[in-house]
């Protein structure tokens, strides 16, 4: 009987932490088969498999022996978590084994960051020059007022600046936001120059790289209310971090980043306060290096996953160990991650 799992990855967060533990299983069950089923997350377009294939090229990653296919809306699975079905075999008499995967955990696992040349690359894609840059990263739409209205005052005493915007939403609402508060252009504008203040970004899949070229890093999705984007990104970079101050999701990676230093939460009021800040380089480099070593310290979780995914396949467990070990997973990484 093959080894074949099904990994079902509901949304864009999922899809992106999905290469780390697709490595760790490549490692331990090298003739694995991995059908994925990504969903359409905010665009119209089946682009999760193209982001799937370029993370995991990326990563040095072979695609050898993975199929991937796009979820229908109604086939999904509502939920926070990289979902695996573990079938053991494909019969009635021997059920699917179903394992809900915390991916918070996976967020801190080792990865390859872009190079000089690779960085360079990007600034020149996006028609980036010298200017201090100040990435605002995965920004829902109730919070373009309050980053607007930060930035804008920013700019006027830091005018050698610009401010790349990557949000959440769809361009539709993106838009006519900003159409109507400031002069701003998109990625995929022909004509747009290095002067332009404000630069949009309508691609999906590319925020962690994005996060290479920035200065400082405006954490998303938790002002005025919110769940909290993944802050880990910025940090692998040793970028300065703000964020507001609501999130449910990520607990330690913003509870670790706050204490070591790189990442200040502020109030929605304050964030013209906070990037006007100068902080010292040595001061910096501290910070770096505390989340660094916060970071390593709460790395593996990608091979743990793994290992209990090659067991179940071996049927070294029975039912009831499966679901005790299951259970106990579950406990341990909701214990250490404060999921």
């Amino acid at each position: 009987m093959e080894n074949k799992i099904n990994l079902n990855l509901d949304y864009l967060g999922a899809l992106k932490q999905a290469p780390f533990l697709i490595r760790e299983l490549k490692k331990i069950i090298p003739d694995l088969k991995i059908d994925a089923y990504t969903g359409d997350y905010t665009s119209s377009d089946p682009i999760g498999k193209d982001i799937l294939l370029n993370d995991l090229k990326h990563e040095g990653i072979s695609s050898d022996k993975i199929e991937i296919f796009q979820s229908s809306w109604e086939n999904r699975k509502k939920s926070f978590d990289v979902l695996l079905n573990v079938n053991e075999k494909n019969s009635e008499l021997f059920p699917t084994k179903e394992i809900n995967l915390w991916i918070d955990p996976l967020k801190f696992e080792k990865r390859k960051l872009l190079n000089k040349e690779e960085i360079n690359d990007l600034k020149e894609k996006y028609k980036i020059g010298s200017e201090k840059i100040v990435l605002t990263g995965s920004i829902l739409e109730w919070e373009y007022e309050t980053i607007l209205n930060g930035t804008k005052k920013f700019l006027e005493q830091k005018p050698k600046s610009k401010i790349i915007v990557a949000p959440r939403e769809p361009p539709k609402s993106t838009l006519r936001f900003f159409s109507n508060n400031c002069q701003f252009q998109f990625n995929s504008d022909k004509e747009a120059t290095e002067h332009s203040r404000y630069l949009v970004i309508t691609e999906l899949g590319v925020l962690e790289k994005l996060y290479s070229i920035c200065d400082i890093a405006v954490v998303g999705d938790t002002f005025n209310g919110g769940s909290g984007q993944n802050p880990l990104e910025p940090a692998f970079y040793g970028k300065r971090i703000i964020s507001g101050i609501f999130n449910c999701n990520n607990v330690k990676a913003y509870d670790g980043l706050t204490k070591s230093g790189l990442l200040k939460r502020i109030s929605s009021n304050s964030l013209e306060e906070e990037l006007l800040k100068e902080i010292p380089e040595d001061e910096i480099t501290i910070y770096r290096e505390n989340a660094k070593k916060f970071i390593e310290s709460k790395q593996g979780a990608a091979k743990v996953y793994a290992e209990f995914i090659k067991q179940s396949l071996e049927e070294t467990l029975t039912m009831r160990e499966f679901q005790y070990k299951r259970w106990n997973l579950y406990q341990t990484f909701k214990s250490e991650f404060s999921i």
